[in-house]
């Protein structure tokens, strides 16, 4: 929701120091080149994805793979209550599901997913440990109505920690 050409001087103050950057492209529109060149990680939801690659609603391995090397970025999809799949560093697509849960409110979930994925990332998670943290952080945040009080606590957000390694 912020203007492409901010994002992408933002991007690359951080790239210049070596931060990873993410690019959750939502609302989705067309993407400038000058910023998916400053981007590490795009990371729509499959709405997103198939509006920006002009796939199908299912985001197929060959999708997100074609999509990734389009853009020459990594890929994550977020696909509500099917989970994520993410186009590892090994060129395959890995779909981490979601555990089945009774959901009151979908709002603030994919913001749940990237905080957490994010912060897997900067804490030396692998990526299908971090992508399994958002994916396990995104599910509970749906539990709750609202967005940022939606979120896990952070003793919630520890436990979802154990058994990922980096």
């Amino acid at each position: 929701e912020i203007p492409q050409a901010v994002t992408a001087a933002a991007f690359a103050a951080a790239r210049s120091r070596g931060i990873v950057t993410i690019l959750n492209p939502a609302p989705a529109a067309s993407m400038d080149p000058a910023l998916l060149a400053v981007s590490d990680w795009v990371i729509p939801n499959e709405v997103e994805f198939a509006g920006l690659s002009r796939a199908s609603s299912d985001a197929t391995d060959s999708e997100i793979a074609a999509f990734a090397s389009a853009t020459g970025t990594r890929v994550v999809v977020t696909m509500g209550s099917r989970g994520a799949a993410l186009l590892g560093a090994d060129g395959a697509v890995h779909r981490i599901p979601a555990s089945p849960v009774q959901a009151v409110d979908t709002t603030g979930a994919g913001d749940a997913f990237l905080g957490a994925f994010a912060y897997g990332l900067a804490s030396g998670l692998d990526e299908r440990a971090a992508v399994t943290l958002g994916v396990r952080c995104a599910s509970d945040s749906v539990l709750r109505p609202g967005t940022q009080k939606s979120f896990p606590s952070t003793e919630r957000a520890r436990s979802f920690l154990d058994g990922l390694e980096g």
